[in-house]
Parts: structure tokens; sequence; C-alpha cells
């Protein structure tokens, strides 16, 4: 019986030894894999942080841009239309006939502006029986469906009881090629 306690006893010591072993084979699995791997794996979580801090700052930004370019457009819906008409020199005179009572065109040239822009300059002569006439013709060209600049100089001389007015206007048209 001694020799069974003592039997139990070794196998009781081995059970033990081998648990030790292996709690010490344990430890230096973690003190070699996992603990590097947690330093790591903060480094990387605190880049994860920055990087994803700059996003929302960039998505904020964006959603920011989009809200005021949805703006400018519903803003300004009618001049980016008036960029896609194409111009028509008949249309632009029947318009000019309400305020002039005799009208023409001379084209000086057309020509690629910025790259994206087709500019058309034309000479303006008419007659006009007040100025005013005039006036509001400049007025209503913000209505008009084309993108009109008229240019300086403008020449208004006076025959007869008519006005003679010779200016140049700039008309604008988006580029389709």
């Amino acid at each position: 019986m001694k020799q069974n306690i003592k039997l139990d006893q070794l196998q009781i010591i081995k059970i033990l030894i081998y648990l030790l072993v292996f709690m010490v084979i344990c430890l230096g699995f973690i003190f070699v894999l996992i603990i590097p791997n947690i330093k790591e794996y903060r480094v990387k979580k605190s880049e994860y942080r920055n990087e994803f801090a700059l996003f929302e700052k960039a998505q904020k930004r964006y959603k920011e841009k989009r809200g005021e370019l949805s703006r400018l457009k519903s803003e300004n819906l009618k001049i980016l239309v008036n960029f896609t008409n194409s111009f028509s020199e008949e249309k632009f005179l029947k318009y000019c006939e309400k305020f002039f009572s005799n009208v023409s065109l001379k084209k000086t040239g057309s020509k690629n502006h910025k790259k994206n822009f087709i500019l058309y300059e034309l000479n303006v002569s008419s007659r006009l029986s007040t100025p005013t006439n005039f006036y509001n013709f400049l007025d209503s060209l913000n209505r008009y469906e084309n993108i009109i600049e008229t240019d300086f100089p403008i020449e208004l001389k006076a025959k007869n009881n008519l006005i003679s007015a010779t200016f140049k206007i700039k008309v604008y048209e988006l580029n389709s090629s």
C-alpha cells in the first residue's frame, strides 16, 4: 500500500511537472506571440482612429460641398440651361424688334472660349425712338434664352427723330463637342 501511495504521489508530481511545463510553454507563447501583437494592435488601432477621423471630416466637407453645389445648381438653373441653348440670329433679331425699329446683325467671328464655350461676336446696328428702349433692351437681355454680354463702346447718334445705336455683343454657348 505504501508503494501505491508513492506511485500515486509520483503520478501527481509528474502531472504537476507536466502542468508546470505546459504553463511555461503557454506563457512563452504569450510573451513571444501575443504581447507583440497587442502592441501592434494598439498602434494599428490608433492609426485607424486617426484615419477614421480624417475620413469623417472629409465626408462632412463632401456633404457640405454637395449641398452647396445642389443649391447653386437650383439657384442658377436658368443660366445653366441658357448655356446649352444654341444661338439663332433669326430669333435674336425677332427679339430685338420689340425694342428697336430697324436691326441688323453682322457676325465678326466665333471662336472657342476657354475650351468649353463657343463665343460669337456680333455688331448690332439699330434705330430706336427713345433711349429708354435701349436700356430696357439691356435689362431684358438677362431674360433672353442665351447668355449675352454687351460690349463697350456703345455709340448712340441722333438722326432726325430716331437714335442710331451701334454696339457689340458676345454670345456664349456651351461647346457640345
